[in-house]
């Protein structure tokens, strides 16, 4: 849904939106909140207050697991760098990370034996939310909408250690 596109009734609820949630941190930059707030709009079919305790929810469990932090703080132990096997592909035609992971190769149980489950989530998080911060790079940094330069050759492993960029 293009935000330019709304409405008056369902700009008028962004709007409303938009100062409901003011006090919270959002995870994202000020320039892009509309587009953002707009996503918890539509996932409530524009119901106001659903819409912001779904919001004020997510952003309670993100800093619960502190999923802001983990980027730059969480160590992944040295097994999901060796056994989970994953490999960044390049952009889809809205700019979506696409991700090959070869979960047939991947010793699911012997990696939960391995490590602690909590070990587990936060490396999982942590590859969700570095999918969100290529996906932001890759808008920021280009205005085309099908990559022409990728081929399957291209591949860049993902790796744990990307956690710490």
């Amino acid at each position: 849904m293009d935000f330019t596109r709304l409405d008056h009734q369902k700009a008028s609820i962004l709007d409303e939106f938009r100062a409901a949630v003011k006090d919270c941190k959002l995870p994202i930059s000020p320039d892009k909140s509309d587009v953002y707030l707009l996503r918890w709009l539509i996932a409530r079919e524009f119901d106001l207050v659903k819409s912001e305790k779904m919001l004020r929810a997510s952003l309670a469990w993100r800093k619960l697991y502190k999923v802001d932090d983990l980027l730059k703080d969480f160590k992944p132990p040295q097994v999901f760098n060796e056994y989970f096997s994953t490999s960044f592909f390049g952009y889809d035609k809205f700019h979506h990370p696409l991700w090959v992971v070869r979960f047939g190769s991947i010793d699911v149980k012997g990696l939960l034996l391995s490590a602690k489950k909590k070990d587990f989530l936060n490396y999982i998080f942590c590859f969700v939310e570095s999918s969100v911060r290529y996906s932001r790079e890759y808008q920021r940094n280009t205005t085309c909408l099908l990559p022409s330069c990728l081929s399957p050759h291209s591949f860049s492993t993902w790796k744990a250690s990307a956690c710490g960029r």
